[in-house]
């Protein structure tokens, strides 16, 4: 079942990604292997030396989420986000690591950048006002309720 799981991922990855190598493929590996001390190290090495793939610094910033470097992996982030500058993927992760750090402006100013029908924006920006007592946040979950009324997450959001 995980070998299944593990090639679904592998697959979409690949689909996904901008530059596919041997390199890439290599880190793919160790990333699934849970060596992630490795891909930390030669993800940063590939940067360093001018690769810019988005799979390099995704990786990388995954990485240094599983072994407890948050901050880092915001720093990575924001790096990527600087070579891809219209990419919603890296906002949509980037402010969710802010929001997991507890640094709900950046959050917000991250989420409130992406489309604003997209149901897991709507809802981490409700969540964000939320958890700052703010009674904007049904705001959200109202604009979200209209676009997709039979959603359970967004039920639950608007019954708290």
């Amino acid at each position: 079942m995980n070998q299944l799981r593990n090639s679904l991922l592998t697959g979409i990855f690949l689909l996904l990604s901008t530059h596919h190598s041997t390199a890439q493929e290599n880190i793919l590996d160790l990333y699934y292997s849970g060596s992630y001390e490795k891909v930390i190290g030669r993800t940063t090495e590939y940067i360093v030396s001018g690769d810019t793939a988005f799979n390099t610094f995704y990786l990388k910033a995954l990485s240094e989420v599983q072994v407890g470097r948050t901050e880092n992996a915001i720093q990575t982030l924001e790096r990527a986000a600087g070579v891809y500058l219209e990419d919603d993927r890296i906002t949509r992760i980037l402010a969710g690591q802010y929001h997991e750090a507890g640094d709900y402006v950046k959050a917000w100013n991250r989420y409130s950048a992406l489309d604003s029908k997209n149901l897991s924006s709507l809802l981490m920006l409700g969540e964000i006002l939320n958890r700052l007592s703010n009674s904007g946040a049904i705001v959200y979950y109202e604009r979200a309720y209209e676009i997709y009324p039979e959603n359970q997450k967004v039920a639950y959001a608007m019954g708290n």
